[in-house]
């Protein structure tokens, strides 16, 4: 699995003649398409999984917590209306091991920051 690449400029996508690719082609491109961060949003902590598709629910995809992945935040956004109460009550079992911010904008720059009083 490759690294994450990081690049200042975005790709010109316009020229490539999809239809034509290979398969390999066509593997090759969405990995690096995936795998290439725009350098502006490096503060971002993430992580990039490529994999196939199972646990299908409604037309969903999901990859099960486990020890492989670990639910260690929710970030609730400055305008979401859920309340607390359903976020803990969605959380379950790992209600007590997940910590729960809520998120603004800051004042005096553009950035998301913790919002003091809480979610």
């Amino acid at each position: 699995m490759p690294g994450l690449c990081h690049t200042s400029q975005a790709p010109y996508l316009f020229s490539l003649n999809f239809k034509e690719m290979s398969d390999s082609e066509h593997d090759a491109f969405a990995r690096k398409a995936i795998f290439t961060k725009f350098e502006h949003w490096l503060y971002e902590k993430e992580i990039r999984v490529w994999g196939p598709l199972e646990n299908e629910d409604n037309g969903l995809h999901f990859v099960p917590f486990g020890e492989n992945m670990r639910l260690t935040d929710v970030i609730v956004g400055q305008r979401c209306k859920v309340p607390k109460v359903e976020i803990l009550s969605a959380l379950g079992p790992l209600v007590g091991e997940v910590k729960i911010i809520k998120a603004r904008a800051a004042y005096n720059k553009f950035e998301m920051v913790e919002d003091e009083e809480g979610p």
